[in-house]
C-alpha cells in the first residue's frame, strides 16, 4: 500500500477455502436458477433457438454458465489480487465435475478401439465422430468455456471490490472535513 500499511497476505488455505466456497455457491445458484426455471416460465426466447432440429443453447446450460460467472465473481471479490485466476480455477473445477463421466467413457472407448479398431461407434443418422472430436466436444470445450467464464467473473468481482474500496477510501478522506 502507498500509505505505509502492509498489504494483507492470504495464505494458501484461505485461497483454497474461497475457491471451495465459490464452488458451493455455484451449486446453490444453479439450484435456485433451475428451480425458478421450473416454477416460472421465463420469457427467454433466445434460449430455445434450434438449428437443424438441435437446440443451440438450452436454459439449463445458460443458467449453469451464469452460476459459474456468479461464483467466480465471488472468488474475485473475496481475494484482493489475481481474482481472475481464482475465478478461472473455480470455473474449471466446477466444469470438471460435469465432464468427469465423459472422460471415463471416452477413455474406455479409446481402450476398446485400441483393442478392436473395426468397431464403429456411431448414432443412427449422425456422421461417425473420432476419438479426438469426441474429446473436443465433450471434454475440452466445456472446460475451456467454464474456465473462460470463471476468469471473466473473477475479473468482474475484482473490479467491483476495487471500486468499492476506492469509494470507501474517498468517503473516509472527506468525512472529517464535512462535519467540522
Amino acid at each position: 500500500m502507498m500509505d505505509g500499511t502492509p498489504a494483507v497476505e492470504r495464505s494458501t488455505g484461505d485461497k483454497v477455502t474461497v475457491v471451495l466456497a465459490s464452488l458451493g455457491l455455484r451449486g446453490l445458484c444453479y439450484g435456485v436458477f433451475t428451480t425458478l426455471l421450473a416454477m416460472i416460465p421465463l420469457p427467454l426466447w433466445f434460449l430455445y433457438i434450434e438449428v437443424a432440429e438441435v437446440s443451440v443453447l438450452s436454459p439449463r446450460v445458460f443458467f449453469s454458465y451464469l452460476a459459474i460467472v456468479v461464483a467466480a465473481a465471488f472468488a474475485g471479490w473475496s481475494l484482493p489480487t489475481k481474482g481472475w485466476l481464482y475465478g478461472l480455477i473455480a470455473g474449471a473445477c466446477g466444469q470438471l465435475a460435469g465432464v468427469g463421466p465423459s472422460i471415463v467413457a471416452l477413455s474406455r472407448l479409446w481402450v476398446n478401439l485400441r483393442g478392436n479398431p473395426d468397431i464403429i461407434y456411431q448414432l443412427a443418422g449422425n456422421p461417425p465422430l473420432g476419438i479426438v472430436e469426441q474429446w473436443l466436444i465433450f471434454v475440452l470445450i466445456p472446460l475451456v468455456a467454464g474456465a473462460a467464464l470463471g476468469a471473466a467473473g473473477g475479473f468482474v468481482g475484482q473490479l467491483l471490490r476495487g471500486r468499492r474500496q476506492a469509494r470507501s477510501a474517498a468517503c473516509l478522506d472527506t468525512w472529517p472535513n464535512e462535519h467540522f
